[in-house]
C-alpha cells in the first residue's frame, strides 16, 4: 500500500514450510571459502531510501538484492560451491551463504532445470529451517525460479543430484537478497495495534474469502519488496490461479516470474484489538504452504492492476478459494478488505459507510472514475504491505485492488481502491484489461461468485525412459484416481506450454530428434471439469558432432603457393569432427558443409547472435539521415526511477509498437513493448526503469538489468524532452530490404551531460535511433556536438541474459561525431551480398560420418575452389551446418570467412582441375523422415538454361498448437547442394485485390544424397535452435503414376497459393498425393491434403491434420485427421487443367477457401513415367 505517514518498517518472521529432513543432515559444513559472503548493508542508507520510496508510493521493501554471477550448477555456470558424495552414492553439491547482519535471506535463479531424481534444498544456517526438497515437479516452464526465506545471517544452498545426472542439471544462481528488516517479533517493528485477526468472530462471514489471500513477495530493481494478493475466479469457472494485485507493487513479467506465495500466514488464535501481543508479528513458520513463479498477464496503471497467472495450481494445504468479483459500475454502500500489513500475517478491516467513486487523491490524475474511496475504517485499518489487497462489497465480491492512502491505526484517514469496473476494460488490449482473462468464454457477466476447490484427481506422471534416447519412443503414463472419473488427457510433451493432444486414454507415446531437456505435463480433468496438472523433467539423449576446435586456415590444393586464395585455385579445410553427444551416430550419418556470400560489410564486427555494426564511414552501407519529429509529436511523459527528477534517472510509460505495426524481432524475441530511459537506452520490457546512470562496456548493465536493450546513447544524461513516432514510409531508407518500409523514431532532444547536484547539464544535444520492424534493422543518428564525444558512453546493442549477445560500437571512446549515424543488421537482413555464391565450388560438401562413438573423433577435409572468373575482393564463408543420423540431427554455425586476393596479390589460375562428385538426379515430389512423418519437402528441380537449375520446394509442417502452416524454399543448384532463405508467405486479407508478402524467416541447406535421399539443414527465426534431418522421398522404390502430373500447380491470377501433386503407383494402382497451400481468414498460411486414385473424378475428399513444428515432439498425427472439405480437378493437357475446391478448415482456424473451375498450369516441368 502507498502510504504518506512516516515510515513504515517490516516484520517478517521466515520459517520452514517443509517437515522434510535434507539428505546432508548430521554430515560437517561445507570447508570455508565456498560459497558467498556479503557485508554488512548501510543501514541509515537504506533508511533514507525507504523514507523516499514511501514517499513515492513505492511498494514495502524488506531485503537488498544482491546480483549474482556465473553460480550455480550446469554448463553456463562457474565452478563454485563444494561438491562430495553421500553413502547412497548421490552427489551432494553445497553452497553456503553469508549475509552480515541480514534478518533473513532468500535467492532467485535465472535458470532452473532439474532432472528426474534431483532434489534441491534451502535451509537457515543451523538447518533448524529447510524449504524442500525441490524437484523437477517445481520446474518452471522457462526461465528461473525464487525460493522462499529463511532467517538469520547465514544460509545454505544444496543440490542432491544422481550421479550419472550431474550433466543435466542447469541452476543458475541471480540474486541473493540480504533482508534488513526485523524478523524477531521483538521491538517496534510491528504492524499496529488495532488491526483485527482473521481467526476473530468478525472474519466468520468471510472464510471463504479469506482463503483466497496471500501474501508474496519478488524482486525488482535490486530489491526484494512485498504485497498482498488474491486468487479471482473466471467465467469457466476452470479455477485457473489467476492473482490479483497492484500494478504499483508488480507491473513486469521479470519481476513476476521471481514471486513467491505464502498462504495462510494468519494467526491460529484471536487477539484482542489493542493488546500488546496484537501489535506483534508471528514467525513465518505459521504459514500453511508456499509457491513460487508467476506470469504477467495484464497491468494496468490508472487503475492501479496487475494480474498474474501462478505457474502452478495453490497447494493443498492452501486450501485456496477463488474469490468472485463484481464489475458494475457502483460505489458499494459497505465494504471489508482482506490483507497482510507490513506483510505480517492477515488482517481484516470493515467499512460500514458508503464508498465513494474518485480519483486516486495523494497523486490524482485528473480522472475523477478510477477508484473507490474508503473514507475511514470503522474496525482494522490498511498499512504497507497491504497494497494488493482486494476489497469485497457486501456480496463478497471483489470490486477494487489496494492503491493507497492515508489509513492509519489512530486516524480516520481515506484510502483508495483501483476500480475492478476500470480495469475490466483497462487500456483496451488483453495485457492491460482483465476481461480477456476473467471472461475467457466471453459471457460479459457482470457479476460473478467465488468458488471453492473441487475433488480434483490424484495424479501421478512417469515416463519409461530417463533419459531418452533421441529418435526412440518414451511412453507417457498418467495414473488418475478421486475425482469424479471420467478423465480426460491434455497433454504438451515439449514443454512450450502449449496443448499437443488430448486423449481417453492414460498414456501417450513421443519421440524427439534432438538433444534437449524440458518438462512434459499432463492436466487430467475429470467429468466434473476438476483438474489436475504433473509434470516430469525429460532430458533427450543422441549424438552431438561438432568441430573439435574453431575452424581453422585453409590449406592450399592448386595454386601459385602464395597463401592466399584467388581465382582458379583449390583449397582444403581440415577440422576433427568430435561427437560430443551421448549415443553414438548410427551407422549412416551425415555432416555437411555449406557456403555462403560473406555480405558487403563482411568485415564489420560481430556478435555470437550474427549482428553485424557499422557506421556511416561506410558510406551506402550506412547514410546518416536525420528524422527529426521535434515538431511533429509531444514530449512524452516521464516517470522518475527513484528519487531524483524524471528527466535525470527517469523513463517514458511503456511504449506500445503494436497498434502502428512495429514490432520487431531483437535477439530472437519479438520486441512488442519499449521504456525509453533518459539515461539514452531503450529496454524492450515494461520493467525497465530507466534509472541505470552508470554506462558499462561489459555484458551485466550496472542496473535495471530488466532484459533486452539498445544502448543509444547511454551515460549520465539530463534529457530535455524525449518523444516517439511511426512512419508507414520511412522518410530515411533501409539499407535492406524494401527502401520505402516502416519505421519507428525515438528521439532525445536538449540533452545535456549529468554535471553534478543542482548544476547545468553539460551540452545541448539531439540524438535518436531508427528502428525498421521489416527487417528489424537499428540505426542511431547523432545530429550535433557531444561534450567529449561520448568517450563516456556506450553504443550498442545487448542482451544480458545470453553470453555472446552484445555488440558495441563504441564504448568510453569518443568515436559520436556530430551528423553520424551507426547501423545495427540483424543476421537475417545483411546488406546484399558483394560476392557471388557461385563461384565458390564445394567439391565434397557431404562428409559421411559413419558411427561415431561418443567421445570418438574423426578427421575430416572439405574441398574448396574458386571459379576464374570469381572476383578478387569477394567474401565468402564455408562452415560445417550440421549432422544427422536417422534418429536425430543437429544444427551448427561454425564457419570460416576468407577474401579472394589480397590488396595488392591476385592471380588467376587455370590449371587446377576441379574434383566434383556426380550430379545426383533427385526425384520430384515429397521428401519426409520416417521417424517423424507429418512434415516434408515437395520439391522440383527446374532446369533454366544457361544457367543453374532452380530447386523449388513447399514445406510442409506444424505451429507449434499442431496446426499446419507452411513455408517456402527457393534457390540454385550446384553440387549437389542448395542454399536459400526460407520464406513465410502470408496474404494481405485486407487487400481489394489478392496480395501475398513473403518475408525471409530463416535460412536452409539441403543436399542431395541420391536420388530418393537428402540432407535438410535448417534454422527458423524464433525458435531456440536450427536442426538437420535425413530426409527420403515418400514414395522410394515405388514408380510414379502414368500421366504422371507430379509437379507445382498454381493459378495465376492469384500468386503465392497452389498444389504439388506427387503421382505415384501403389498396389499396381495410379494414385495421386495432393498436397494445397493456401491460407486462413487470417491470411495465415495453411495446408490440407488429397490423397486419390489419378483416375477419379468428382468430389474428391481433402483431409486436414494436426502435425508437429520443427523442434516439437512427434506424436501419431493420424488419429487428428479431420475432414476439410472436397475438391474436384481435370486435366486438358499434361500441363494444364481446371480446379474447384471447397476446403473448410477446422476451428480455431477460422474460414475457407473456395474456388470454382479455375485454371491451373503446371509450374514445374512436365515429368516423364518412371519404371
Amino acid at each position: 500500500m502507498r502510504k504518506s505517514f512516516t515510515t513504515l518498517m517490516l516484520l517478517l518472521a521466515a520459517g520452514s514450510l517443509s517437515a522434510a529432513t535434507p539428505p546432508s543432515a548430521g554430515l560437517p559444513a561445507p570447508p570455508p571459502g565456498q560459497g558467498l559472503d556479503y557485508a554488512a548493508l548501510d543501514q541509515a542508507k537504506l533508511a533514507n531510501e525507504d523514507a523516499s520510496a514511501e514517499r513515492a508510493g513505492q511498494p514495502l521493501r524488506y531485503a537488498v538484492a544482491h546480483r549474482v554471477k556465473d553460480v550455480g550448477v550446469g554448463a553456463k555456470a562457474a565452478a563454485s560451491g563444494y561438491w562430495t558424495r553421500l553413502a547412497d552414492g548421490r552427489l551432494l553439491w553445497q553452497l553456503p551463504i553469508h549475509a552480515e547482519g541480514a534478518r533473513n535471506i532468500d535467492i532467485g535463479f535465472s535458470r532452473w532445470f532439474l532432472p528426474q531424481g534431483a532434489e534441491v534444498w534451502f535451509s537457515d544456517g543451523k538447518r533448524s529451517i529447510s524449504h524442500g526438497p525441490y524437484t523437477d515437479a517445481n520446474n518452471p516452464h522457462s526461465g528461473g525460479l525464487s525460493l522462499p526465506m529463511v532467517p538469520g545471517s547465514e544460509a545454505l544452498l544444496e543440490l542432491v543430484i544422481p550421479a550419472n545426472k550431474r550433466d543435466l542439471v542447469d541452476l543458475q544462481l541471480a540474486y541473493v537478497s540480504h533482508g534488513y528488516r526485523n524478523l524477531d517479533g521483538i521491538g517496534p517493528d510491528k504492524s499496529g495495534s488495532c488491526n483485527v485477526d482473521t481467526i476473530c468472530p468478525q472474519g466468520d462471514a468471510w472464510r471463504d474469502q479469506i482463503r483466497s489471500v496471500g501474501r508474496y513477495t519478488f524482486n525488482s530493481g535490486g530489491s526484494s519488496l512485498l504485497c498482498t494478493g488474491q486468487l479471482v475466479n473466471r467465467s469457466n469457472g476452470d479455477r485457473d490461479p489467476l492473482f490479483l494485485t497492484a500494478n504499483h507493487c508488480l507491473s513486469s513479467a521479470a519481476a513476476a516470474s521471481t514471486v513467491v506465495v505464502y498462504w495462510k500466514y494468519e494467526s491460529p488464535t484471536c487477539r484482542a484489538v489493542g493488546s500488546g501481543d496484537n501489535g506483534s508479528s508471528l514467525p513465518l513458520s505459521i504459514a500453511a504452504a508456499n509457491q513460487s513463479g508467476a506470469s504477467l498477464l495484464a497491468t494496468y496503471s490508472p487503475s492501479d492492476m496487475t494480474l498474474l497467472r501462478l505457474s502452478t495450481a495453490p497447494p493443498a494445504a492452501a486450501d485456496a478459494y477463488w474469490s468472485g468479483w463484481d464489475r458494475r459500475d457502483l460505489a458499494p454502500a459497505s465494504a471489508v478488505a482482506i490483507h497482510h500489513p507490513q506483510g505480517h500475517e492477515k488482517r481484516i478491516s470493515f467499512e460500514n459507510d458508503p464508498l465513494a467513486i474518485s480519483d486516486y487523491e495523494p497523486t490524482p490524475r485528473g480522472d475523477a472514475t478510477t477508484h473507490l474511496k474508503v473514507f475511514d475504517w470503522d474496525v482494522g485499518t490498511t498499512e504497507g504491505g497491504s497494497s494488493g489487497s482486494a476489497i469485497w462489497n457486501a456480496d463478497k465480491r471483489i470490486v477494487g485492488t489496494l492503491h493507497g492512502g492515508f489509513a492509519a491505526c489512530g486516524n480516520n484517514d481515506a484510502d483508495y481502491y483501483g476500480r475492478l469496473f476500470k480495469s475490466w476494460a483497462g487500456g483496451g488490449s488483453a495485457a492491460t484489461r482483465l476481461s480477456d482473462h476473467l471472461d475467457p468464454v466471453a459471457a460479459a457477466p457482470q457479476t460473478l461468485d467465488g468458488t471453492g476447490l473441487c475433488d480434483a484427481p490424484v495424479v501421478t506422471l512417469t515416463s519409461n525412459a530417463d533419459p531418452v534416447v533421441a529418435g526412440s519412443d518414451v511412453l507417457y503414463t498418467a495414473t488418475a484416481s478421486g475425482g469424479s472419473g471420467g478423465y480426460s488427457y491434455i497433454w504438451d510433451i515439449d514443454g512450450d506450454g502449449v496443448s499437443d493432444k488430448t486423449t481417453s486414454t492414460n498414456t501417450l507415446s513421443a519421440r524427439y530428434n534432438r538433444e534437449t531437456q524440458f518438462n512434459a505435463s499432463v492436466q487430467v480433468r475429470d467429468s466434473a471439469g476438476c483438474e489436475t496438472t504433473r509434470q516430469i523433467a525429460i532430458s533427450v539423449i543422441g549424438h552431438r558432432v561438432r568441430p573439435e576446435a574453431p575452424l581453422g586456415q585453409p590449406v592450399e590444393v592448386c595454386g601459385d603457393g602464395d597463401s592466399t586464395i584467388e581465382p582458379g585455385e583449390r583449397w582444403r579445410l581440415d577440422t576433427t569432427l568430435l561427437n560430443a553427444g551421448e549415443r553414438a551416430t548410427a551407422a549412416e550419418a551425415y555432416s555437411v558443409f555449406t557456403k555462403s556470400s560473406a555480405d558487403s560489410i563482411g568485415a564489420a564486427p560481430r556478435d555470437d547472435f550474427g549482428y553485424a555494426v557499422t557506421d556511416s564511414s561506410q558510406g551506402g552501407q550506412c547514410a546518416y539521415q536525420y528524422i527529426d519529429i521535434t515538431n511533429q509529436v509531444a514530449p512524452l511523459a516521464l516517470t522518475p526511477a527513484g528519487t531524483v527528477a524524471a528527466n535525470d534517472d527517469g523513463r517514458t510509460g511503456v511504449l506500445d509498437l503494436s497498434p502502428v505495426n512495429g514490432a520487431f524481432d531483437f535477439y530472437g524475441s519479438n520486441i512488442t513493448k519499449v521504456v525509453m530511459s533518459t539515461n539514452g537506452y531503450i529496454g524492450t520490457t515494461s520493467a525497465t526503469t530507466g534509472g541505470d546512470f552508470n554506462n558499462v562496456c561489459g555484458p551485466v548493465p550496472a542496473d535495471d538489468n530488466n532484459g533486452k536493450r539498445l544502448q543509444v546513447l547511454h551515460d549520465d544524461l539530463v534529457a530535455g524532452s524525449l518523444r516517439w513516432a511511426s512512419f508507414a514510409q520511412c522518410p530515411r531508407p533501409s539499407e535492406v530490404g524494401t527502401p520505402n518500409q516502416r519505421c519507428l523514431v525515438f528521439q532525445w532532444n536538449n540533452v545535456g551531460l549529468y554535471a553534478g547536484s543542482g548544476a547545468t547539464p553539460d551540452g545541448d544535444f539531439d540524438f535518436q535511433a531508427v528502428v525498421y520492424p521489416q527487417t528489424w534493422q537499428i540505426v542511431y543518428q547523432y545530429r550535433n556536438s557531444i561534450p567529449g564525444n561520448g568517450d563516456g558512453a556506450t553504443v550498442g546493442i545487448l542482451d544480458p541474459d545470453t553470453n555472446g549477445h552484445q555488440l558495441t560500437s563504441s564504448c568510453n571512446q569518443p568515436q559520436v561525431t556530430p551528423l553520424r549515424a551507426v547501423c545495427f543488421y540483424h543476421p537475417q537482413n545483411l546488406p546484399p551480398p558483394s560476392a557471388d555464391l557461385g563461384k565458390l565450388r564445394l567439391e565434397n560438401p557431404l562428409v559421411d560420418v559413419g558411427n561415431l562413438q561418443p567421445g570418438a573423433t574423426k578427421a575430416v577435409s572439405a574441398f574448396f575452389a574458386m571459379d576464374p572468373t570469381a572476383t578478387c575482393g569477394s567474401r565468402y564463408r564455408i562452415g560445417l551446418a550440421g549432422t544427422a543420423d536417422a534418429n536425430s540431427g543437429n544444427f551448427l554455425t561454425s564457419t570460416r570467412e576468407f577474401l579472394i586476393g589480397s590488396t595488392d596479390n591476385c592471380n588467376i589460375s587455370t590449371s587446377c582441375a576441379l574434383s566434383l562428385p556426380p550430379a545426383v538426379n533427385l526425384r520430384p515430389g515429397v521428401f519426409f523422415n520416417p521417424v517423424r512423418a507429418g512434415n516434408g519437402l515437395v520439391s522440383h528441380v527446374v532446369p533454366v538454361n544457361g544457367e543453374l537449375p532452380v530447386f523449388f520446394a513447399a514445406w510442409y509442417t506444424g505451429e507449434r498448437d499442431r496446426q499446419p502452416t507452411w513455408y517456402i524454399v527457393q534457390g540454385r543448384v550446384q553440387d549437389n547442394q542448395v542454399v536459400a532463405p526460407i520464406l513465410r508467405v502470408t496474404r494481405d486479407t485486407t487487400a481489394t485485390t489478392f496480395t501475398v508478402q513473403r518475408q525471409a524467416v530463416g535460412t536452409a541447406t539441403i543436399q542431395f544424397i541420391s536420388s530418393e535421399k537428402m540432407l535438410f539443414n535448417y534454422f527458423l527465426s524464433g525458435i531456440p535452435e536450427g536442426g538437420t534431418e535425413v530426409l527420403t522421398h515418400g514414395f522410394q522404390g515405388l514408380a510414379s503414376a502414368t500421366p504422371n502430373r507430379t509437379g507445382t500447380w498454381f493459378y495465376s491470377q492469384e500468386d503465392g497459393w497452389g498444389q504439388t501433386y506427387d503421382s505415384y503407383v501403389s498396389a499396381s494402382v495410379a494414385r495421386e498425393f495432393i498436397t494445397s497451400y493456401l491460407y486462413d481468414d487470417n491470411g495465415q498460411p495453411r495446408w490440407v491434403l488429397t490423397d486419390a486414385p489419378a483416375d477419379a473424378s468428382g468430389d474428391l475428399p481433402t483431409k486436414a491434420f494436426k502435425v508437429h513444428c520443427p523442434s516439437c515432439g512427434w506424436i501419431d498425427f493420424f488419429d487428428s485427421e479431420t475432414a476439410a472439405g472436397t475438391m474436384r480437378r481435370s486435366f486438358v493437357a499434361p500441363n494444364s487443367g481446371t480446379l474447384s475446391t471447397n476446403f473448410q478448415f477446422t476451428p480455431p482456424v477460422p474460414g475457407s477457401w473456395v474456388r470454382t473451375d479455375i485454371p491451373i498450369s503446371l509450374l514445374t516441368p512436365v515429368q516423364p513415367e518412371q519404371p
